[in-house]
């Protein structure tokens, strides 16, 4: 998986109708400070819009940084959701990385903007000793958000601040 001395890892995506955003988490993932290639798993389901087109040039663009599968599926209407999918695209990952006892598992979705420490944090942790890294979903200030959803952001937001200031002290 490129340099033999970068962390073994495969980001793995579940994807819906995401051709606006995909091209922004790539983009994230291609500006990672870990050496490449970074192994990404995108299982895009029951998608009705250009995910696919979009996925194939962005393969062409970052060819050589990131190593990027996609796996096109329809689930029956009961599975059609993001369990499922990333499941899949997990499934696929550790497949990706069969060869490898150490390598590491990452989900995110097709919507995020991982900041560009973002795997080196996590395989630092893992390097560690710890058996599962979790972090802060921040929401994209560009994205639209209905009017309860932005309410219960800025409760969340006053929560955690609250709950850091308590750490802190």
């Amino acid at each position: 998986m490129g340099d033999p001395g970068a962390t073994p890892l495969c980001v793995c995506v579940p994807a819906r109708n995401e051709a606006d955003r995909l091209p922004l988490l790539l983009k994230a993932l291609a500006a990672q400070d870990v050496p490449g290639p970074i192994q990404v798993a995108i299982v895009v389901n029951n998608s009705t819009d250009a995910s696919l087109e979009v996925l194939e040039r962005c393969r062409a663009d970052y060819a050589g940084r990131l190593s990027i599968d996609v796996t096109d599926i329809q689930f029956a209407p009961g599975e059609a959701h993001a369990g499922s999918a990333r499941r899949l695209a997990m499934d696929r990952g550790a497949q990706l990385l069969a060869d490898n006892d150490h390598a590491i598992l990452v989900s995110t979705d097709a919507d995020a903007r991982p900041p560009s420490h973002w795997l080196s944090a996590i395989a630092s942790g893992i390097a560690r000793g710890v058996d599962l890294v979790g972090g802060r979903i921040v929401i994209d200030p560009d994205e639209p958000l209905p009017a309860h959803a932005a309410m219960l952001r800025e409760a969340l937001d006053r929560y955690w601040e609250q709950v850091r200031a308590i750490e802190d002290a």
